[in-house]
């Protein structure tokens, strides 16, 4: 599986994680092109996960979580998630 992740808020995210529901385990592969580990909002983080199709019906659920903090110094972490099937 590939997840595709981008940053459509006007901050950096950083501790940038991906997971997934079904128990995939998902790897960071590309997209930190400034390589300071912060999810830029021109960026888009390439993972990948690894596992086996089933036949039949799937159903899976990606969720990303990110933290920022602000120019105030207030910290949040942020998240959403993508569900997928076939």
């Amino acid at each position: 599986w590939t997840y595709s992740v981008s940053n459509a808020g006007n901050i950096g995210l950083s501790n940038v994680n991906v997971s997934d529901d079904q128990g995939v385990v998902v790897n960071y592969v590309s997209g930190d092109t400034d390589t300071d580990g912060i999810l830029d909002t021109t960026e888009t983080w390439i993972y990948e996960g690894t596992g086996t199709a089933v036949a039949g019906d799937y159903s899976n659920i990606g969720t990303v979580t990110g933290d920022y903090t602000d120019d105030l110094g207030n910290s949040e972490t942020v998240a959403d998630d993508d569900p997928s099937d076939y």
